[in-house]
């Protein structure tokens, strides 16, 4: 079984600002003690080559602990759920979607796909299977995080 874990981050959406006014909390996701967006990068990076665009891969930045407990609370069916959002704090510009099957016992992520680059592959990244349990209670603690939303 895979493990994740969800991290607070301190993001500003505002390069010249770093006071705490300009920080803002988003959720870092890691997998097996690895962080999943140096992961996307790396599956990313080909593709964004290909275009003359590198610096596209592994452009996203993690989304506020509120939203996604709402995402990832929901009973799913057929829908995609963003895991990551475009760097200027707007999750649909630029998202980073997964398909989630919750079992009896195992949640299982797969499906990975960047909407605005519908060739890109995520083979790479594969699935990964969480107990459920341990996927649930990590869940859980994103409503408990303290946060402000962003001005955008």
């Amino acid at each position: 079984m895979d493990k994740i874990e969800f991290k607070i981050v301190k993001i500003s959406f505002d390069d010249g600002c770093q006071s705490d006014d300009c920080l803002y909390d988003v959720i870092a996701i890691f997998i097996n003690g690895e962080n999943l967006l140096d992961m996307v990068k790396e599956c990313e990076l080909p593709f964004a080559t290909a275009e003359k665009k590198k610096s596209l891969a592994g452009s996203y930045i993690g989304i506020i602990p509120k939203e996604l407990y709402e995402d990832l609370s929901k009973n799913f069916t057929k829908w995609k759920v963003p895991i990551y959002g475009c760097t200027c704090g707007c999750v649909e510009c630029w998202p980073l979607e997964v398909a989630i099957d919750i079992g009896k016992d195992v949640v299982v992520w797969y499906d990975f796909e960047q909407i605005h680059r519908k060739t890109w592959q995520y083979n790479k990244l594969g699935k990964f299977s969480f107990n459920k349990q341990q996927y649930f209670e990590e869940v859980e603690k994103l409503k408990n995080y303290r946060e402000k939303l962003p001005f955008i």
